[in-house]
């Protein structure tokens, strides 16, 4: 038997698909999103695929979230309360990086730092937003105004 076709992009995300985009956003793993949602984690793995398929990005957990702030549909989310922390020039680029679906790698090749530098900002990005992983800080990048729909970072006026 030959796997399902995936959906063309562009089309809407079902209702099970929103509750898991909204599981991956709150910084949820898939073990955690199945076990909320009383659903298998394979499950969760092909609703993840389809997303990716519907929102026309990479399959990445961080893309999918990032796509769907810039495409609405996590317009739903409610803002995670957080006290407001600035955020300097590197970190906005680190954070829209991230967004960009890029690994560390290739956000030191885009902002000429080394991978371990880029490891660092991650890190102090992710206590200065109060995020557990990559999917979490986009998703709070973009509740707080850090990350703009432009997928452009917001500026501080800190510089690097």
């Amino acid at each position: 038997m030959s796997a399902p076709s995936l959906p063309a992009p562009g089309t809407p995300l079902t209702s099970q698909e929103r509750r898991i985009l909204a599981g991956i956003a709150r910084g949820r793993s898939n073990l955690q999103i199945a076990a909320d949602l009383h659903l298998s984690v394979h499950t969760v793995k092909t609703h993840l695929r389809r997303m990716a398929a519907r929102l026309d990005c990479p399959g990445s957990r961080a893309h999918v979230v990032a796509t769907g702030y810039r495409t609405g549909a996590l317009a739903h989310l409610k803002v995670e309360p957080r006290i407001h922390q600035p955020l300097d020039a590197r970190h906005l680029a680190v954070l829209a990086g991230l967004a960009d679906g890029l690994s560390n790698a290739d956000i030191g090749h885009r902002l000429g730092l080394a991978q371990t530098t880029v490891t660092n900002y991650t890190k102090s990005l992710f206590v200065a937003l109060g995020a557990d992983n990559r999917e979490h800080a986009i998703a709070l990048g973009y509740q707080h105004g850090h990350l703009m729909l432009t997928s452009q970072p917001a500026t501080t006026g800190a510089a690097a």
